[in-house]
């Protein structure tokens, strides 16, 4: 995790929970002094803090999940430090966000659209693209080299930049990660708004109008929050940007790809090429900042144990539809596949069962070995006898964006999960020989960890097409659309 984003965090925090007004000047060497003691500081409090942590998970060795708890309750807080935001993707999100509200949800889109005296998409757009092109801007020649200010003239409009700074908050409540978030911008009343941490600001792009779009209009008296949460999961998530981006991974005149399509029996994705099989189930969740800002092992399994194993009403998720769907298929029910139903039913099939999520978190060390676990322990003799069924794998749909703009394949896919199988493989067997914190964080690594530490560097570099160019589909919005004035 990035030792950097670890301390700077809790040190933007003190420094908004005691603000005092200032003047921009040049640091003496006092102030030098004082900022190094402070950051010392807080080096310390957060050591001390995860030391705790860590110690209460190690109290009880005896415990079946002891390796899990020494690696998730110390390390959920600190692990989404690590997330590098890509803005393409989060784009992709937004504008198919966007483009749901302005068909699906449109009186409610343009309530959202005139609280800030918005009078089109573009505008909202304009919006948020202008801050996240500031942070982009690099000054070489400055000592705070990223530190960039947008200053809107008097007369424009500056609502919807005002709604996401942390000033108002500043003295009336002690400010959390969570406030930054929300506020990720600081007003300065001479030089304007400042990012406070870019990641945090991007990351907003699209789940800060996800939330919004409920919270500040009249859609929250309409609806339940999970039931809308659930609608902008399938509609926008699933039916948009999961297949979306899965139906650009290359694929040749041997391969078969079926989506969702609403039918009885159907996976969210099915793709096969020959007798080899990848099944997918999509799960567009969002992770709580309850559990990383107040990290408890049992609240995170059971969370987990809700989103990817069974629900509270015993309906199957994640890991039981997977076996759900295996079971259908060694029925021989699947009706879109008519090869695989006349072909190849009585073959030895070799299955990729496979997780696509939306949430950094899921990609912690255990996670993915944990429900694997489970999902082995659930199989039955009769599925394990006819198929060769592989470990079920987690992938964050980010992943699978940036994988399609290197040109992947579906093929390049079934490879590089042998390679993840085997690296791990591999990763256990130097852990029992040496056990610490390290081997067994390395042995329980993530598919995403590994993509993004090992297989770029084997995958095209360059990009033959841009992400826009990829994503037509995606960007269904007509200029039009995006111009038409829907406020006034």
């Amino acid at each position: 995790m990035s030792l950097q984003d670890t301390i700077s965090y809790p040190m933007i925090l003190k420094e908004l929970n005691n603000y005092r007004g200032f003047t921009l000047a040049d640091t003496t060497g006092n102030d030098e002094y004082n900022i190094l003691m402070a950051y010392l500081l807080t080096v310390d409090e957060v050591n001390i803090s995860q030391e705790r942590l860590l110690t209460e998970a190690m109290i009880n060795k005896n415990d079946s999940f002891y390796e899990y708890r020494i690696l998730w309750t110390p390390n959920i807080a600190q692990y989404e430090f690590n997330e590098q935001i890509d803005i393409g993707y989060e784009y992709i999100r937004l504008l198919a966000f966007l483009k749901y509200s302005l068909d699906q949800l449109k009186s409610y889109f343009i309530e959202y659209l005139r609280k800030f005296k918005f009078k089109s998409v573009s505008e909202l757009f304009t919006s948020i693209h202008q801050v996240s092109m500031a942070t982009l801007n690099y000054h070489q020649e400055n000592i705070f080299k990223k530190l960039n200010f947008i200053k809107p003239s008097e007369d424009s409009n500056s609502l919807h930049l005002d709604a996401q700074k942390i000033n108002s908050k500043i003295g009336l409540q002690n400010i959390s990660l969570g406030d930054l978030r929300k506020y990720p911008l600081f007003h300065h009343q001479k030089n304007g708004f400042m990012v406070i941490d870019e990641d945090l600001y991007n990351k907003r792009s699209y789940k800060g109008i996800f939330f919004e779009m409920f919270y500040n209009t009249s859609l929250n008296q309409e609806k339940s929050f999970n039931s809308y949460s659930s609608e902008i999961s399938f509609e926008v998530l699933e039916k948009k940007c999961f297949h979306s981006i899965l139906s650009e991974l290359i694929q040749s005149k041997h391969d078969f790809v079926h989506f969702d399509d609403l039918s009885t029996n159907a996976p969210d994705c099915y793709f096969r090429r020959n007798r080899n099989i990848q099944l997918f189930e999509f799960k567009g969740y969002i992770f709580p900042d309850d559990l990383s800002a107040n990290p408890n092992f049992e609240n995170i399994k059971k969370y987990i144990d809700k989103r990817f194993i069974e629900s509270d009403n015993s309906k199957s998720k994640g890991i039981g539809q997977i076996i759900n769907q295996l079971n259908v298929l060694r029925k021989n029910e699947y009706q879109f596949d008519f090869d695989y139903k006349h072909k190849f039913h009585n073959k030895r099939i070799t299955i990729y069962p496979i997780i696509v999520h939306t949430e950094f978190h899921f990609s912690i060390p255990g996670i993915n070995e944990y429900l694997n676990d489970i999902f082995l322990a659930k199989l039955s003799e009769d599925l394990r006898n006819h198929f060769d069924i592989k470990p079920i794998t987690l992938i964050n749909l980010e992943i699978l964006y940036d994988f399609v703009l290197r040109n992947g394949t579906f093929q390049q896919l079934e490879n590089l999960l042998d390679q993840y199988f085997h690296i791990v493989k591999n990763r256990r067997i130097a852990f029992n020989k040496n056990p610490s914190i390290d081997t067994a964080m390395r042995s329980k690594s993530s598919f995403d960890e590994i993509y993004n530490s090992l297989f770029l560097k084997e995958l095209k570099t360059s990009v033959t097409k841009k992400p826009s160019e990829k994503f037509r589909n995606l960007r269904d919005i007509t200029q039009d659309e995006f111009d038409e004035i829907l406020a006034d």
